[in-house]
């Protein structure tokens, strides 16, 4: 990670553009803001597929989902303003693409039959496009007394992120990545002392709860 310290320089940066195309970065982001946190960084380019052995749409597919989920929750907590999809429709073939990069996306789209389909990538996508509006503001969430809730499974599994809106709303979303385990949560919000809210997260499932502060 290279962090440019010269001041007339920097004065002519407005943000960090940030790629996913690796996994455990989350901790060189939040660096970042902490070296520069006059700066805005944006995560402007993600899809799945781009390995080699994986240039091709896979239809249905639940981890490319999950994927897209993690890293944009991920980024969020580590001060990342906005995630852009590379791809939000490609053909069945993952293309078109002028130099064969088939790779997959969000919607893909049947010419043949006029028809289009919307992958699970599409839908972790809305739990973020759709429940956390513009001028959002994140606030700290964390897990307490995971085991004591009688959960079984790593607590690691469970992710989340949590916003106040511009309209007076809360929002939490919730991921479970665990494959076997369900997770039981009871949810409490420091401005509702004594009130709680129960969830329970299936395996490999995400959840957006919204209240009223």
């Amino acid at each position: 990670m290279y962090i440019n310290a010269d001041k007339e320089e920097s004065a002519a940066i407005d943000g960090l553009a940030i790629h996913w195309y690796t996994r455990g970065y989350f901790e060189d982001v939040a660096k970042a803001h902490e070296i520069q946190p006059d700066k805005f960084i944006l995560s402007t380019e993600a899809c799945s597929a781009y390995l080699p052995d994986q240039h091709f749409p896979l239809m249905g597919d639940w981890q490319r989902g999950e994927d897209y989920g993690h890293d944009i929750l991920n980024g969020l907590k580590n001060w990342v303003i906005g995630w852009t999809d590379w791809n939000l429709v490609l053909d069945q073939k993952g293309g078109p693409n002028w130099v064969m990069n088939s790779v997959d996306a969000a919607i893909l789209v049947n010419k043949d039959a006029d028809e289009f389909y919307k992958q699970p990538m599409y839908y972790f996508l809305g739990h973020f496009s759709k429940f956390i509006p513009r001028d959002s503001v994140r606030i700290s969430s964390e897990t307490t007394d995971f085991n004591l809730a009688g959960n079984l499974g790593d607590q690691s599994s469970v992710e989340h992120v949590a916003f106040w809106t511009p309209d007076g709303h809360t929002v939490l979303v919730v991921m479970n990545t665990d494959k076997k385990n369900s997770f039981r949560l009871s949810m409490q919000d420091v401005n509702f002392e004594g009130k709680f809210g129960q969830i329970v997260l299936p395996p490999n499932s995400i959840i957006t709860a919204i209240w009223k502060q």
